[in-house]
């Protein structure tokens, strides 16, 4: 797997992650972050690139600095 997948999904899974345990739906984080269902759902899979004013916006939504999206998860 190349290192630009491996960010994606690394991104992608974060932003799953933190709106799982914020208990947000999909639609939900569509509505409030003003972006397209469809496009979320690419990235969270990591299957689309994302803006920085996009993770920003799910960010805001999520209350998560978007620096956090590219931090790998701590095993607990």
């Amino acid at each position: 797997m190349r290192t630009s997948d491996q960010l994606l999904k690394l991104v992608g899974g974060n932003i799953r992650r933190y709106r799982k345990e914020k208990g947000i739906s999909l639609e939900k984080l569509s509505d409030l972050a003003d972006l397209n269902i469809d496009f979320i759902s690419k990235v969270e899979r990591g299957l689309m690139n994302i803006s920085i004013v996009s993770l920003h916006k799910i960010g805001k939504v999520l209350g998560v600095s978007p620096h956090q999206f590219l931090t790998p998860p701590r095993n607990k």
